[in-house]
């Protein structure tokens, strides 16, 4: 299974989910499942994801890095 989070620049919401969702993939032991993140826009290319998202991620016990 392949999943594809997408947001308007993959800045703060897709990469976010999809760090959630692999640790669930994980988690429970689905290894064949992929994930990744995108955006629709180019602005944020080369960015890393959002600071306020890396913190609410670290907060949470994920490595948004």
């Amino acid at each position: 299974m392949k999943v594809l989070f997408v947001d308007a620049g993959n800045y703060c919401r897709s990469p976010v989910a999809e760090i959630v969702a692999r640790s669930i993939a994980t988690k429970h032991s689905l290894t064949d499942w992929q994930f990744g993140s995108a955006g629709l826009k180019d602005k944020h290319v080369g960015d890393s994801a959002d600071p306020r998202s890396i913190e609410a991620c670290a907060a949470r016990g994920y490595d948004l890095h």
